[in-house]
């Protein structure tokens, strides 16, 4: 036999033995049992298939923009709206692809798709990537700022800038020095 209290939780006489207690039946179990009756109709199920295609619909055709030009590309990028965009330079082509707002900044990912003739030293960081962080409201080409940048992508870029200034500045001595041995100093 089933009753309620005064604040309409049921309660449940149960024995043990020759004791009997009131126990109240929780509403977490209630919740439970309501779950597996609803499961089992056809209404269910079909509210379930109903949502399914509605998150499907809305991943599918909700993808990011993708532009053409860099024209359009600074347009979304000073809104911060999703897009992606392949910047087609002389030495490399770079992918962009706008994540989202971080706080009050636009989150840019940043990766090399290929390293053309003359940039041979970028062919290593092919597939690289880097998040670019620029103020709402700025537009740029986000490799060209590394220090809005952090990533596997800049760290490799640094290394690679860094080889060449190491590389450049060793030539330079041994030029100097040669020409100081000819001065005879």
């Amino acid at each position: 036999m089933e009753e309620k209290d005064e604040a309409g939780v049921f309660l449940r006489k149960k024995e043990k033995g020759r004791k009997i207690y009131v126990e109240k039946e929780s509403m977490d179990r209630r919740a439970v049992d309501w779950i597996k009756e609803t499961a089992k109709t056809p209404n269910f199920w079909i509210a379930i298939i109903v949502v399914a295609i509605v998150i499907t619909l809305y991943l599918v055709f909700a993808q990011a923009k993708t532009c053409n030009n860099y024209s359009c590309f600074e347009e979304v990028m000073k809104s911060c709206e999703k897009a992606s965009f392949i910047n087609e330079g002389a030495e490399a082509s770079w992918g962009y692809k706008i994540i989202g707002t971080s706080g009050s900044e636009c989150n840019i990912e940043v990766s090399l798709l290929n390293a053309k003739q003359g940039a041979l030293e970028l062919e290593g960081l092919v597939g690289y990537k880097m998040n670019c962080f620029y103020p709402l409201g700025e537009a740029s080409y986000p490799e060209k700022d590394l220090s809005k940048c952090h990533g596997r992508l800049k760290e490799e870029f640094q290394a690679l800038t860094i080889a060449k200034l190491h590389t450049l500045i060793i030539e330079k001595l041994k030029q100097y020095s040669e020409q100081l041995e000819s001065a005879g100093v």
